[in-house]
């Protein structure tokens, strides 16, 4: 029978934490029991913990913003992992917009493949920092939150039940978020599209902007770090990325960042210490692994990064980059047929495209082909 369910699962980027806390926060002030994944929760339990809670609530609030789907196209990427739970168990889904975020931008239909395809046929709110509280009064009514639905039950488990209930003591304790605390993440988020567009004067204005409005927000000296290294402003890059990463040191992209940028510097030590970290902390995260796998192709630690290619190929089967490398590492090793798949299957994949080198890899796969022909021995007609 249907009735008004006041069960919430709030689903989100951590560059948006302060959207989501405040969301959770008027929420829970207004009757709502609401799961938000507010502190890190131990890898052994992480996938149990947020898969029982997105299938036993009954409403499934998403936050999106133009940073949100950067990493969507991975398979294992957890934001599109619950969303497409949401999707499977018929939640109500209800995306909350922050302002930039745009359904019919290339980057978010470039993101949204597969069962996401049909997230924007969802009704959602946009949610500025200026009209939070009318925001938050048109979620809870009975457009949104406040319909009737099917009752959904759903038994949790005994470590689920008791980690939610620590998340949500947390979450309680923390001091209410303030307006400036949301703006900080729109002017964030413009610079986020600027810097996209390659218009880097303004993105590094809205990136200042958003640290004046909040000091502590990391994320944007970790697109600060990125801005810096295009302009070869190598002291303010560096800087930026080890304030990220004193604000915030359990977020594995900083550490993936920081590590490229060593690398490029040819500081290579150090940039194995970040690339190893930011694995420690995302173990299923393809790129990380590629980005070692690259530094110790560099310096000749060739089975040590054929490795890696392989695992961040097993962990995105779609990920264009490490079958280049890995085509790259085995026609050193003589070994052209494995080569030319590894070739064959990067630009299948688009890399040729995305990474401007089309004809050069094509280029290679008809030498290895030739190479590969003249190897074959000529079989002798026997005599009859």
């Amino acid at each position: 029978m249907a009735r008004i369910e006041k069960t919430v699962f709030i689903s989100y980027r951590r560059t948006n934490f302060w959207t989501a806390l405040a969301v959770y926060q008027n929420l829970h002030a207004n009757g709502f029991d609401v799961f938000f994944d507010y502190k890190s929760i131990p890898s052994g339990d992480f996938a149990q913990v947020i898969t029982e809670n997105v299938i036993s609530r009954a409403h499934f609030v998403l936050i999106l913003s133009p940073s949100a789907l950067e990493r969507c196209h991975e398979p294992n990427d957890w934001l599109r992992r619950e969303i497409e739970t949401a999707m499977d168990y018929q939640r109500n889904i209800i995306p909350l917009m922050i302002e930039g975020f745009d359904f019919g931008s290339k980057a978010t239909v470039k993101a949204l493949t597969g069962k996401l395809m049909g997230l924007g046929n969802y009704n959602a709110i946009s949610i500025p920092a200026e009209y939070f509280d009318d925001a938050m009064n048109k979620l809870r009514s009975n457009r949104f939150l406040s319909r009737p639905l099917e009752s959904v039950t759903h038994p949790i488990s005994t470590i689920t039940e008791r980690i939610t209930e620590e998340q949500k003591s947390a979450s309680n304790e923390a001091e209410p978020v303030r307006e400036e605390q949301l703006t900080a993440i729109e002017w964030f988020e413009r610079g986020y599209v600027f810097d996209e567009n390659k218009n880097f004067e303004e993105a590094l204005r809205c990136y200042t902007e958003a640290i004046k409005l909040d000091p502590n927000l990391y994320v944007a000296y970790n697109n600060l770090g990125n801005l810096f290294k295009v302009k070869k402003n190598y002291e303010k890059a560096e800087i930026a990325y080890r304030k990220a990463i004193e604000l915030n040191s359990s977020d594995a992209a900083v550490y993936s960042n920081f590590g490229v940028f060593l690398n490029d510097l040819e500081r290579y030590t150090e940039a194995e210490t970040m690339h190893r970290k930011a694995i420690e902390l995302n173990p299923s995260d393809s790129t990380s692994h590629f980005n070692l796998g690259t530094l110790l192709h560099e310096i000749n630690r060739y089975k040590e990064a054929e490795i890696l290619y392989i695992l961040a190929i097993e962990l995105n089967a779609n990920f264009s980059a490490p079958y280049c490398n890995l085509g790259n590492l085995l026609e050193k090793k003589a070994d052209f047929s494995s080569a030319i798949y590894n070739y064959e299957r990067y630009l299948e994949l688009g890399g040729g495209i995305e990474f401007e080198n089309q004809k050069q890899i094509e280029k290679r796969i008809k030498d290895l082909k030739q190479k590969l022909t003249k190897k074959k021995p000529v079989k002798k007609a026997k005599k009859k």
